[in-house]
């Protein structure tokens, strides 16, 4: 009879356990969420786009799961990671680079950036000396962050890519517009494109 009992209050137990469960997954909804890098202006597809399960109550503005109909084809107004999940904000015209923002490309021979830079990173960009010039002496730490100075340049990485020849690599960064000439500079003379704010 105690076994009886034992095995009653076990299955009892197992189903009120079970209750809970599903009562914490009714809580949660489906969002949309990236499953890869999409850049500012890019229309949207399927493959861009999974679901991921966030509490329901979670006041992100989040794009439900079910709206994937509406969201295919629509552009990305600012650059999008994968893995995050995908706000209504996000959606529309691009507003990409910021008001007082430039995107620029920059050629980095090999040896001048740790392996590990990736897109997010806040990195600052020292220029290096043209062939048969002295290198200028370093600037004070708080001069090099500031817009338009002598010094080196804060900036923001937008992409990391191989440089065709594979001679070095190829950073797409956002910085402050009145940096720009000397983010160009900095280069040596290697091509950079610039991507003004619209």
């Amino acid at each position: 009879m105690a076994h009886l009992v034992a095995g009653l209050l076990l299955v009892a137990v197992s189903v009120m356990a079970a209750v809970q469960v599903i009562g914490r997954l009714d809580d949660r909804t489906a969002v949309l969420a990236l499953t890869r890098d999409v850049v500012a202006g890019q229309v949207l597809s399927a493959a861009d786009l999974s679901q991921a399960q966030v509490a329901a109550d979670a006041d992100l503005n989040l794009v439900p799961a079910e709206r994937l109909p509406q969201v295919v084809g629509r552009p990305a107004a600012v650059p999008l990671k994968a893995g995050s999940l995908l706000s209504a904000a996000q959606l529309g015209d691009s507003v990409w680079p910021p008001a007082g923002k430039v995107r620029l490309a920059v050629g980095v021979p090999a040896g001048r950036m740790p392996a590990d830079v990736t897109a997010g990173a806040t990195v600052t960009i020292h220029p290096a000396p043209v062939v048969g010039q002295q290198a200028p002496p370093s600037a004070a730490p708080a001069a090099s962050a500031a817009a338009g100075s002598d010094g080196p340049v804060r900036a923001v990485v937008v992409a990391v890519s191989q440089a065709p020849d594979m001679s070095g690599w190829v950073v797409s960064v956002l910085c402050d517009s009145a940096d720009a000439p000397r983010v160009i500079a900095a280069t040596g003379g290697e091509v950079s494109i610039v991507v003004e704010a619209g």
